[in-house]
């Protein structure tokens, strides 16, 4: 099912009309929680955070098609995520500890 946002720029309405059960069963990590909450308005975010939460979920949905041959690893997204947890604040030389949308991003 193609979506085109370019004439209402409704994300909500379109994140609403599609079946995102599988998504939030299969996918727990923090970057795909955190886009959820977005869309579930859980967290006020601008425009351009709805959006890029909603082309992450519709990316999960794809992946794999033909049109769409990427794949999106949870284990690969936790090396990234751990990596990032132990590089030090250059302030305090303490590790930093991410907040969700630095998560998500």
């Amino acid at each position: 099912m193609n979506i085109d946002l370019t004439q209402s720029h409704d994300v909500l309405g379109a994140y609403r009309g599609i079946d995102v059960k599988s998504i939030r069963d299969e996918y727990t990590d923090a970057g795909t929680q955190y886009a959820l909450d977005v869309l579930d308005q859980k967290v006020t975010t601008g425009y351009l955070i709805k959006l890029a939460a909603f082309r992450h979920i519709r990316d999960l949905q794809r992946q794999g098609s033909v049109e769409f041959p990427f794949t999106y690893s949870v284990k690969k997204v936790d090396q990234v995520l751990k990596f990032a947890s132990i590089c030090p604040n250059v302030d305090t030389g303490e590790p930093t500890k991410l907040m969700p949308w630095q998560e998500f991003f």
